[in-house]
């Protein structure tokens, strides 16, 4: 069960067609959520997935009265600029930055020759930015998968680990999530491989994917692939402003559709991979990839060689 427990002061409940979800409305949040400041328009949704049951909540809204999908990121970068900040994606010496404190903390043993070798942010190209793309976030390949690509798995289960001991325990792991288990945890086997070192890949935001569901999503694949050990490292490592930006429902919750997650083992994967972040918590879930998360943006990546 998601953390701080679900306790409901209301009973309005407004089902979705699914049948199995159903949102409050702000009056209905958990006692231990009363000292956040919501507005009026926040919703309280509960999911339930494989007798898991995770609570999120979000301004974003599908009606014309508020701001959406691609509009969302384009007023916060806005903002950002104004107060005179570097804006949703951070350059590359501040990544680079984190990366560093992440790799002593963790004694990753990453290279100091590794950090020198690493160059400038590839700009996204005009047809890019057209196409959603707000810049370029830089990964790490750990391991080796046999093949002299990174191990896409340890690559992400490394990151979680930082999470796990930079938030000092406001975390949350789903059960069914084992990362040491072949048959319950993998990259996509048609998602690109990763690269072992630095690499930097382009980012676009999930958004406009927000009412989709990611089996769609891969179908209907024409610019890069979606996220896999980078949406964990960017929320982990070189961008946890992020998870606050979620945690104030100024940005979507993010699916991650390069890894499949089999949540009782047997090889039998049909969830993809969701990170989220409520009262303060960083969640690490899962969703079934034939089921749409109003919640949840799907963002898009391309690797950079």
């Amino acid at each position: 069960m998601a953390p701080g427990g679900l306790q409901a002061a209301t009973k309005r409940k407004d089902f979705a067609e699914s049948g199995q979800r159903f949102f409050h409305t702000a009056e209905s949040l958990p006692i231990d959520c009363a000292d956040r400041p919501f507005s009026p328009i926040f919703r309280l949704s509960f999911h339930r997935e494989n007798e898991v049951l995770l609570y999120c909540s979000s301004v974003l809204r599908d009606d014309r009265r508020h701001p959406t999908g691609v509009d969302m990121f384009t007023m916060l970068q806005k903002r950002r600029r104004q107060a005179g900040e570097t804006g949703f994606i951070r350059s590359a010496a501040d990544q680079v930055k984190a990366w560093r404190k992440a790799n002593r903390r963790m004694r990753w043993g990453i290279r100091k020759a590794e950090f020198e070798a690493v160059g400038a942010c590839p700009a996204p190209s005009p047809e890019e930015r057209k196409a959603g793309f707000t810049g370029a976030v830089l990964c790490y390949g750990f391991g080796e998968d046999g093949r002299g690509n990174a191990d896409a798995v340890l690559s992400g289960q490394l990151a979680w680990s930082y999470a796990l001991k930079s938030r000092r325990g406001r975390t949350w792991q789903c059960q069914y999530l084992e990362f040491n288990r072949s048959d319950c945890f993998r990259l996509r086997p048609a998602a690109p491989p990763r690269p072992r070192g630095f690499y930097f890949v382009k980012f676009r935001p999930g958004d406009r994917f927000i009412h989709w569901t990611v089996a769609r999503f891969l179908k209907n694949l024409s610019a890069g692939t979606g996220c896999g050990p980078e949406g964990i490292q960017l929320l982990s490592v070189t961008h946890p402003h992020l998870a606050d930006l979620m945690n104030e429902r100024k940005i979507a919750f993010m699916a991650f559709a390069d890894y499949e997650v089999a949540p009782y083992g047997f090889n039998d994967f049909y969830d993809a991979l969701q990170m989220f972040c409520s009262n303060d918590v960083l969640g690490l879930g899962i969703g079934n990839v034939d089921h749409n998360y109003p919640l949840f943006g799907i963002p898009t990546v391309r690797l950079i060689r």
